[in-house]
């Protein structure tokens, strides 16, 4: 992606002085995607805290922004051999290589293949974050899956989650109870803040729209299904999506079919920067999702002071908050999606108190250096009591 350097800087110098006081030669050792926007925003944020962060990388590293804040050690497999072989043989490099660095703390990011390369380490203190599909998908998958997690999962010392249902879903795979860090991806309000000149849409045109990959598990059709129900209610109202995914030609095919393709608008996946030029588009912005483990997107809207609609499911209540930041619906319920967004396509004055409500709630609960802070105080507590 096409990162902003200065784009996660709003440090604050109490936040310096307090972290470098306590991280002052820490070394961590991560195990995670280079690719990944969270893994960047990870390592930018703790690299300007003052950390020296060591990541390997199972995988090529196709983002080199991300050498810029850590020393990458590229593990992935450099010749054509049977999968199985190659996966062994990069647990063998990692496992030598971490050893070799001796860092302060090793830090999986992503339970399932990240945990499972980090559980072969055999190293302490070890942490491991969960982020999503790794613990909400991967072990039902069999139930060599769930036993492969389970397995991970209680060979960490420590265990963060993004949020208190993906906490609690975790938990469940752990032999003993014990306490896993909350530490979410947090949403840095000057970047995802309102445009200078704000939407004035009461008497034009009024999209809705949602910036999400356009796969079954995010709910897109339904999105969809509710534009073409009240497209012929509403001439003004338009659709805007932003994102790849399986269901793009089914999506498009319905937009034709309901002869709606001049009203909406499938843009493809984009990098993280350009996130806000589009939330400055949007009126409405929506997230019927099937699962979810935690809500990033809902959060950047909220953050841009938009109202946000998202189904009421996984991590979604937790950073949306119902008839105050904006509306939870049944995500079974189609028809509850749409009377939900008759009611703030009907009510500007209340689209706005949403998006200033969201704001608010933004910054108070998910400012991206106070969850930063959250982290940097679970590596010091680790560093102080590597036994506890």
């Amino acid at each position: 992606m096409g990162s902003n350097p200065s784009r996660f800087l709003h440090i604050s110098p109490f936040d310096i002085i307090k972290t470098l006081g306590r991280c002052l030669s820490m070394h961590l050792c991560y195990i995670a995607n280079p690719n990944s926007v969270h893994t960047l925003r990870w390592v930018q944020a703790l690299h300007h805290r003052g950390y020296k962060i060591t990541l390997l990388s199972p995988r090529p590293c196709l983002k080199p922004t991300i050498a810029a804040y850590v020393d990458l050690i590229d593990l992935s497999p450099t010749f054509t051999q049977n999968s199985r072989v190659q996966y062994l043989l990069v647990a063998a490099k990692i496992r030598r290589t971490v050893h070799q660095l001796s860092p302060d703390i090793l830090h999986a990011h992503y339970a399932s293949g990240y945990g499972f390369l980090g559980q072969l380490c055999n190293y302490s203190p070890y942490i491991i974050s969960v982020w999503g599909s790794d613990v909400f998908s991967f072990p039902r998958k069999s139930l060599l899956h769930r036993y492969i997690l389970s397995a991970n999962l209680n060979a960490a010392d420590y265990i963060a989650s993004t949020s208190q249902v993906m906490a609690q879903e975790t938990s469940q795979y752990l032999n003993t109870k014990r306490e896993i860090q909350i530490t979410p991806f947090g949403v840095d309000t000057h970047y995802f803040s309102p445009p200078v000149s704000f939407r004035q849409s009461d008497n034009g045109d009024l999209t809705i729209g949602s910036i999400k990959s356009l796969e079954p598990v995010y709910g897109m059709t339904k999105l969809v299904h509710a534009f073409i129900t009240l497209a012929p209610r509403y001439p003004k109202l338009r659709l805007l999506l932003v994102g790849d995914g399986s269901q793009q030609s089914l999506l498009k095919s319905m937009i034709a079919s309901a002869g709606l393709a001049e009203r909406a608008q499938i843009v493809p996946s984009i990098p993280h920067d350009s996130v806000p030029q589009y939330l400055a588009q949007i009126d409405i912005f929506v997230v019927p999702s099937n699962q979810e483990s935690f809500g990033v997107s809902a959060l950047e809207a909220s953050s841009s002071m938009l109202p946000v609609i998202a189904s009421d499911v996984g991590g979604l209540p937790e950073v949306v908050v119902d008839s105050e930041t904006g509306f939870l619906f049944d995500a079974a319920d189609v028809d509850q999606l749409i009377q939900k967004l008759v009611v703030l396509i009907e009510n500007p004055s209340l689209r706005r108190a949403f998006g200033q409500q969201g704001r608010q709630f933004v910054q108070e609960q998910y400012e991206w250096q106070d969850c930063v802070t959250r982290m940097c105080d679970l590596y010091a507590r680790i560093q102080h009591n590597p036994d506890s």
